[in-house]
C-alpha cells in the first residue's frame, strides 16, 4: 500500500495469489500488435507488521516497580481479502520470444481490515494495571478500482512462458475508527500516578482513506487451444484482411503447418519429413 494507505488505514503489505486467462479478440494487418480481454481473480494475504508506532504515547507511572510492558493483539492475517476484475490487453509482439502488454482493467474489491490493539501494562506495588493505548475495530471495504498494469512475457517453448509485471490498484475508500489513550499533557510526564491513569481519556477518530497500492507479480502462462498465428503464447488466431477476420497459421522455426497443425520437423537421410 501506498504512505497514505498505510498511515490512514494502517494498511500493510501483502501477498497476492492470482489466475487470470486472456482472449484476443483483433490483430492489426501486418503488424505484430493485438488486443484481447484480459480477465483476473485474485486473493491477497496481508504478511506485513502494521506501523502504528507514531499513532500512541507510551507512559511511565510514578514509583513504579518496573519499566512498562507494550503488547499488540489481533496481528494475522491483518487485511486478508479478494479481487475479480477484468479489462484490455494490448500485446506488442517483440519477435517470437518476447511480448510487451499494457493492461487496463477495473475491478471489484473486498478487503477486510481486521480488530487490533496496543496494550501498555504498568507496574505498581507487584500488581499490573493494563491500559489500551490504540485500539481499531474490524472494518470491511469493498467497491470498485482501476488497475493499470505493464507486463513482460518471455516464451519458453510455444506454448509455456512465463512473466513479470508491474501494477498500480487505486480502490474504494477505506473506513476506520481508531481510539487512543492519552493523559493530561499539562502533567509532567514523570508525575503520573495510578489517579492520573484512571482518569485518562479514550479519543476516537474515524477516518475515510482511499486505497492505493504499487504491486510486482510474477508467474506462468500457458497457452490453450488451437495453434495461434505463430504458435507462441500471446499471439492471435484472428487476423483482420479486407474487412473480415480469418484464421490464419503461420508455424515458427523447426515446425512444419500439417493439416492446420504445427508439427516438429524431422530430417531422415537429408530429406525433411
Amino acid at each position: 500500500p501506498s504512505s497514505t494507505t498505510t498511515e490512514g488505514a494502517t494498511s500493510v503489505n501483502g501477498i497476492d495469489f492470482n489466475i487470470g486467462y486472456y482472449q484476443p479478440i483483433w490483430a492489426w494487418e501486418k503488424s505484430m500488435i493485438s488486443l484481447g480481454i484480459n480477465a483476473e481473480l485474485g486473493y491477497n494475504l496481508g504478511n506485513g507488521d502494521r506501523d502504528t508506532k507514531n499513532q500512541y504515547t507510551v507512559y511511565n507511572l510514578a514509583g513504579q516497580s518496573q519499566l512498562p510492558t507494550v503488547s499488540e493483539r489481533g496481528k494475522d492475517p491483518a487485511a486478508p481479502g479478494f479481487i475479480f476484475e477484468s479489462g484490455l490487453q494490448m500485446n506488442v509482439h517483440l519477435g517470437d520470444k518476447f511480448t510487451l502488454s499494457p493492461i487496463i482493467n477495473a475491478g471489484y474489491l473486498n478487503t477486510t481490515h481486521k480488530s487490533f490493539s496496543v496494550t501498555e501494562t504498568v507496574y505498581y506495588n507487584g500488581s499490573a494495571y493494563n491500559y489500551d493505548l490504540l485500539s481499531q475495530k474490524e472494518s470491511k471495504t469493498s467497491g470498485l478500482g482501476i488497475l493499470p498494469k505493464l507486463r513482460m512475457t518471455y516464451n519458453i517453448t510455444p506454448r509455456i512462458g512465463i512473466w513479470l509485471e508491474g501494477n498500480y490498484t487505486m480502490g474504494p475508500k477505506i473506513k476506520t475508527e481508531t481510539t487512543r489513550f492519552v493523559l493530561d499533557p499539562s502533567i509532567p510526564s514523570d508525575s503520573y500516578n495510578l489517579g492520573h491513569f484512571e482518569e485518562g481519556q479514550y479519543i476516537t477518530t474515524k477516518k475515510e482513506t482511499s486505497y492505493s497500492a504499487v504491486g510486482v507479480n510474477g508467474g506462468i502462462v500457458f497457452s490453450l487451444g488451437k495453434s495461434s498465428k505463430s504458435d507462441y503464447v500471446g499471439h492471435v488466431t484472428l487476423i483482420k484482411k479486407n474487412g473480415q477476420s480469418k484464421a490464419e497459421i503461420s508455424c515458427p522455426e523447426g515446425l512444419l503447418l500439417v493439416e492446420g497443425k504445427c508439427v516438429q520437423e524431422v530430417v531422415v537421410n537429408g530429406k525433411t519429413v
